[in-house]
């Protein structure tokens, strides 16, 4: 048995693990981040390049473009988009832009015409008048002052100088393309007597002055509503009972 033991083979396995040393002098990956940093420091002093050579106005339609655009919006346009380039539309929303303030300009125009008139018509009722500019639109407030109401009080007709005041507007306002919006308004007086409130005499007297801008020319499709607000809008915001507050507005838009 002890022959047989001895004769058989003994092996022995030898692993042999090998260490790859990398010296720092020979990586690369170095080499690529430092090409990265610079790839980014060329865009960017390309960008920056690029916008101080850009016009003034281009740089508006660029500005207006980034704004406006919205990649969740059906309305929005996509840089990848077929069609009319994303410049072309922000064109024609500048143009909209622009023409938007050459509203605003025009209305600041009327706006001063509407004073100068109103000054040559009214004389000594011009004080009467208070015009107001507001999101494109006009306002006209004829207002009452403290001995000279433009309705008698508690009445929904107008009076002489009523009267005289929707006249020469009318004819300030005749002749432009303005939609009109009558307005009535009182102070914060509670009105007692006829079983009427300030709600029924703004609402009433505006529509007296609607009949008095009509019979002075103004044609009745140029009316879009006519409405009373009672004391709810007070011109005078921090004096809700003064005399002022009583008065009917005009307000006018495209």
């Amino acid at each position: 048995m002890e022959e047989e033991e001895n004769t058989e083979e003994q092996s022995t396995i030898i692993v042999k693990k090998i260490k790859k040393v990398h010296h720092g002098g020979h990586g690369g990956s170095w080499k690529v981040a430092y090409a990265d940093f610079v790839t980014a420091m060329m865009a960017l002093f390309l960008l920056l390049w690029l916008i101080a050579n850009v016009p003034a106005k281009k740089k508006g339609e660029l500005a207006g473009y980034m704004k406006n655009h919205s990649i969740f919006k059906p309305s929005g346009v996509s840089l990848t988009d077929k069609g009319p380039s994303p410049f072309g539309e922000t064109v024609r929303a500048t143009g909209k832009e622009a023409a938007i303030a050459d509203k605003g300009t025009a209305v600041e125009e009327e706006l001063k015409r509407f004073a100068r008139d109103v000054t040559l018509e009214l004389g000594d009722l011009q004080d009467h008048v208070v015009i107001e500019m507001l999101d494109g639109k006009i306002r006209i407030n004829l207002v009452d002052k403290e001995e000279e109401p433009a309705f008698p009080p508690g009445g929904t007709m107008p009076n002489d100088m009523g009267k005289k005041l929707l006249k020469y507007t009318a004819h300030t306002i005749k002749n432009t393309n303005y939609r009109i919006a009558v307005e009535g308004h009182t102070d914060a007086h509670p009105f007692v007597g006829g079983g009427l409130s300030n709600w029924d005499i703004s609402t009433m007297r505006a529509s007296e002055a609607r009949r008095e801008l009509e019979a002075n020319g103004l044609e009745a499709s140029r009316f879009d509503r006519v409405v009373g607000y009672a004391a709810t809008q007070p011109l005078i915001k921090g004096d809700p009972l003064n005399p002022h507050n009583r008065r009917i507005s005009l307000l006018l838009f495209q």
